[in-house]
């Protein structure tokens, strides 16, 4: 039990790591901005209760943040290096959970929404490192496909819906922990 804490332990402070850049891709010209970014993280009803429990939404979190800081710099210098960094952290983020793809989807929704970057060199090589980056989950991919049957089985609790209440006050408890 203390090591899956400590792992999610190390992927919250990661995290934090990785806001900390991601705030300099945002923001390049305030230095302000990253701390502030970092410290929004580090009170953060969520991000500090998961980053001590042993699951893997820390982890998620500082994948996302990574791969988002990646994207951005690959987009603003364009180098064979940080695509394949992206192309990593997608692989990671999918190993991480499913709901990546999301992740990814939503990066390609801002590149194709923001008029700086849209050219059809940044667009494809988001692509092709998106793609490389799935491609490397293709074994799980076909496990999945080999066990549905299980898997149905397994997850079949996420089909019923819970009250809004049941929301509500789990980010109550959340919030109580900071």
């Amino acid at each position: 039990v203390v090591a899956a804490r400590s792992l999610s332990g190390v992927a919250g402070a990661v995290a934090l790591l990785g806001m900390f850049w991601l705030g300099s891709e945002l923001f390049p010209t305030s230095k302000s901005a990253r701390w502030i970014a970092v410290a929004i993280v580090a009170v953060s009803p969520f991000h500090v209760p998961y980053s001590h429990e042993a699951r893997e939404y820390s982890t998620w979190a500082a994948i996302t943040i990574i791969s988002t800081a990646t994207m951005l710099r690959a987009v603003r210098r364009p180098a064979l290096g940080w695509w394949l960094l992206y192309a990593l952290t997608v692989a990671v983020g999918c190993y991480t959970d499913l709901i990546f793809a999301y992740v990814v989807a939503a990066h390609g929704v801002a590149l194709l929404c923001l008029r700086s970057t849209r050219t059809l060199l940044t667009f494809g090589s988001f692509c092709v490192s998106a793609a490389a980056g799935v491609l490397a989950f293709t074994p799980w991919l076909l496990a999945f496909f080999q066990h549905r049957a299980v898997l149905a089985y397994d997850v079949g609790w996420a089909a019923n819906a819970m009250p809004l209440q049941v929301y509500l006050e789990k980010i109550a408890f959340n919030a109580s922990a900071i």
